[in-house]
């Protein structure tokens, strides 16, 4: 495990309110304490007869400086004017000139050695926190120490986060060092790649995205046109498509796999294209081990975090047959849960149907069953064809002015980006992410 557990924290603290506040404070208390020994010292003179106007000149000394034009009280307490008149210098300049004290802004920048969180999904002995999987002997806590288990998804925690990041499209607030801090961290975790499928697998999903099409068709409605499609296909060689996941999965033991294949139209933007046609384009984005880099600063409660991922190697779909004393290798069902949870994100399809609702009457609507509806990746460019479904021909040349305010939204949030960037990105927002909660790191 390379992840530096002892970083180097970068502590930067500006002092400008704070110090001007502490001098006025200083300042006033002073002039207070001037005030409190010059009172005291007045009490000595009633032990001498002095006239009256004297006596009170000297005890309203505080309130007006008249009080000093009385020469009488200069011989009679020589000390106490003096002390009267060096706490009024105190209070009188600020309100002329410049403050007395002045605090200059400055930058002091510590460097120190502490513990930082880190990524644990890596560790075998961590990896119950990402995954369940109970022994195949049953999740009785008398059973935790049998070696072969059984994966059955993410855990809870997993799952919560992977929402929590795929919505707003970045990543959860990090426990910081202090206000002002920053620091570097190298540790093995989870990344996905995204690329065009090959000539066999384009085959595949296009049988999956014709069975899923007459699978949703039924009755008087069918569909007509599928815009998106996505699906994590089965181990089983001989069954990939027919035991694939295209909804939802919930903790059961599957043979699943660690790769989501996906079908979506694109537009062409070879030529000028007027028409707006469009073609199907194929993906399959798979789960990899790889080496994240990464640098966190704060300022305050703004966090930036950037890094880089260096792919190492493809992570296998945890076995269904092991047999039992087999020793499980509980950081390959940890990396399974991560893409579990990520996948969830992403199945599911868009999709434009027809309802004949008689003979020479029908009408079309637009249909989404996908999780992508609630988090970021709805602004992808891959989905447009979808949402110019209902609109004039040459819809794809519409002013990004004239769309919908809704989906001007989801556009900025995406930045136009295609479907594989999105996801790539996901997935390092999500590895991020997992560090936002304690039992993970």
């Amino acid at each position: 495990m390379p992840a530096k557990r002892q970083a180097t924290q970068q502590l930067t603290t500006t002092f400008p309110r704070v110090g001007t506040a502490m001098a006025f404070l200083a300042q006033i208390t002073f002039t207070a304490c001037v005030w409190q020994t010059y009172t005291q010292g007045l009490w000595r003179h009633l032990r001498r007869p002095l006239p009256m106007s004297t006596l009170n000149d000297m005890f309203g000394a505080q309130t007006s400086v008249l009080s000093f034009l009385n020469l009488d009280f200069f011989r009679q307490s020589t000390l106490g004017y003096i002390m009267a008149l060096f706490a009024w210098s105190l209070i009188l300049p600020p309100f002329f000139t410049p403050g007395t004290l002045v605090i200059y802004d400055s930058t002091d920048q510590v460097k120190t050695s502490r513990l930082v969180p880190y990524l644990a999904i890596a560790n075998s002995t961590n990896a119950h926190s990402f995954a369940f999987s109970p022994s195949i002997k049953g999740d009785r806590f008398s059973f935790a120490d049998v070696l072969t288990r059984v994966f059955n998804g993410p855990r809870t925690i997993v799952t919560m986060l992977s929402t929590a990041t795929a919505s707003p499209g970045t990543i959860l607030s990090i426990p910081r060092p202090a206000n002002h801090s920053s620091y570097s961290l190298s540790f093995f975790a989870p990344a996905v790649q995204c690329a065009e499928a090959n000539a066999t697998t384009t085959e595949l999903i296009k049988q999956a995205v014709q069975a899923e099409m007459v699978r949703s068709s039924t009755g008087r409605i069918f569909q007509k046109e599928n815009a998106y499609y996505a699906f994590v296909p089965s181990t089983d060689p001989d069954n990939v498509v027919a035991g694939a996941q295209d909804d939802v999965r919930f903790q059961a033991p599957s043979r699943a796999s660690n790769e989501i294949w996906m079908a979506f139209q694109r537009y062409d933007n070879t030529t000028t294209n007027k028409n707006c046609d469009y073609k199907p384009y194929y993906q399959v984005c798979s789960l990899w081990n790889a080496t994240v880099d990464l640098n966190l600063s704060w300022e305050s409660d703004f966090q930036n975090i950037t890094g880089k991922t260096t792919l190492m190697h493809q992570v296998p779909y945890p076995s269904t047959d092991e047999a039992p004393g087999t020793i499980t290798e509980m950081s390959t069902h940890a990396y399974a849960a991560y893409f579990w949870a990520l996948s969830n994100q992403l199945v599911g399809s868009f999709a434009l149907f027809q309802e004949n609702i008689t003979e020479t009457e029908n009408r079309l609507f637009p249909l989404i069953r996908c999780p992508i509806q609630h988090n970021s990746l709805l602004g992808s460019s891959d989905l447009n064809v979808f949402f110019d479904y209902n609109e004039e021909t040459g819809a794809c040349q519409k002013p990004y002015a004239n769309l919908s305010a809704q989906r001007r939204q989801d556009v900025d949030v995406a930045k136009g980006r295609t479907m594989g960037e999105l996801i790539e990105e996901l997935a390092f927002n999500l590895t991020v992410s997992l560090m936002h909660n304690d039992l993970l790191t």
